[in-house]
Formats: C-alpha cells, structure tokens, sequence
C-alpha cells in the first residue's frame, strides 16, 4: 500500500513540475467586493507591491517586468496611474497586471446599453494582451460581460477598523443547468467559500500612507439654503448665490 501510494504521489508530483511551464498567469480575472471601509484598496496596494518585488527578481535576472496599472493614485514609485475607459481603444503593455477600482462607476450593470463594444473586447482577449486583472466593487454589480469572465472572487471584511479579512470564493465548474417550465434551461455559475487555509489577512495601516483615502473626483460643493438665518428670516438663496430649491425642499416658517 506504501508502495502504490509514494508510486502515486511521485507521478502527480513529477506531473505537475513538467506541466507548470504551460502555466498562462494571463487568464485570470480578480473580483474583489466588500462594504465601505473593508479594505479593498489596501488589498490592491499589497498586491501591486507584491509585483514590486516580483519586478527586482526579474531584473537581476534580465527577464521582462510586470508594468503596473492602477485608476487609484497611489504613492508607489512605478505604478502607472490610468483611467479604465481609455481601455475601449488601447491597450496595455504586454505583461501587466491592472487594478480597477470601484468599477462599478465605469460599467454599471444598469448601463448595459452604453457598454462600449472596445470594452468587451479589451476583457474577453485581455490574455492575448498579457494582462492581468484586478476588479474591485462594493457589490457584485458590474457589466454582466465582465462577470461572467471572473474566475476568482473575494469577499472582504474589516475586522476592528484595522485589519482587512479576505475569503476567497471558489467559482465551480462545470457550471449547474437549472431546468424551468416556462423559461426552459437557466445556466448558471456555482459559487462556494474556499477553505480557511486560503484566507488571508492584512494590517490596514501598512498601506494607508500609499493612498489617500478620502480624494475624490473634483466637484462644486453642494449647495444648501439655511431654513431660517441669523436674525429669524427665511432665506432662500443658496450658499452658491443662486436661489433655486431643490422641488424637495420643505421650509417651515418659524414659530
């Protein structure tokens, strides 16, 4: 029995060692989804330090490096800041690994219409382009076209405010056909929690001084009318010095 099992163990060893320089890093689309606040950008600076270091390997080697993409602007010498819709008309470097986040504010799965026919093409031959990709959203809400090419989804928590949680889910194939009466035939992917030893955990910390957490997009501030001023009077112009109001807007006299 000893002998079939170290028979077996070495044909699945020796297996997998000839077949790894087959290995495509190439196909693999990342989703990463959580709440507000769970770190999912600070997952996003871990790996791109991650191909950081990959990169000083390469070079002492001679070998190509790993261009590295990111819409978030980071403070990581290197990384190419970028803006996600100019991937509808460009591509890329060859080998480069792509960080998309809050992708949902590019391809709205409500906004399937205006999905831009550049972009289906950039996700579906994104491995012919040698790229890698990494998605983030607070909900699994993106264009259904790059839904159904994730192969690795996670699912992030923040635990005590400082440490980021990540589970991987496991995509299960072959994908389940779930019969219906009226519809016919619904194909559909199977999802499942990966084991615990795959989970991961990131001091939070670590990576805020690579990004600031709070810049947003630039926008006017918000205009608001105060319901009753200092001296007791209603006034209706706005802090912007016009005086429309929201049809919303309910001012009560004062008492």
């Amino acid at each position: 029995m000893i002998y079939v099992f170290l028979v077996l163990f070495t044909f699945i060893l020796g297996f997998s060692i000839y077949t790894s320089k087959y290995n495509d890093p190439y196909r693999h689309i990342y989703f990463v989804m959580g709440l507000p606040g769970c770190g999912k950008t600070t997952y996003f600076v871990n790996r791109m330090l991650y191909y950081k270091k990959q990169n000083e390997k390469l070079r002492k080697k001679g070998l190509p490096e790993w261009s590295i993409y990111s819409d978030t602007p980071v403070n990581i010498p290197g990384v190419r800041i970028f803006n996600p819709e100019h991937l509808k008309d460009s591509w890329p470097d060859p080998k480069s690994v792509l960080f998309i986040d809050e992708i949902t504010l590019y391809w709205d799965s409500r906004k399937f219409a205006s999905f831009d026919a550049g972009i289906t093409q950039f996700f579906k031959l994104h491995r012919h382009a040698e790229c890698i990709v990494y998605c983030a959203s607070q909900n699994f809400d993106c264009d259904k076209r790059i839904r159904d090419l994730t192969n690795h989804f996670m699912i992030m928590f923040n635990l005590a405010n400082c440490i980021t949680w990540v589970r991987p889910v496991k995509v299960i194939f072959p994908i389940f056909t779930q019969a219906d009466s009226n519809k016919g035939s619904d194909i559909t992917s199977g999802y499942e929690y990966n084991k615990f030893w795959k989970w991961r955990f990131y001091w939070m910390p670590s990576s805020w001084k690579y990004f600031n957490t709070k810049s947003l997009p630039p926008r006017r501030p918000l205009p608001y009318t105060l319901s009753v001023d200092d001296s007791g009077n209603i006034d209706f112009t706005l802090n912007d010095g016009s005086s429309e109001l929201n049809s919303k807007t309910i001012v009560l006299s004062k008492v």
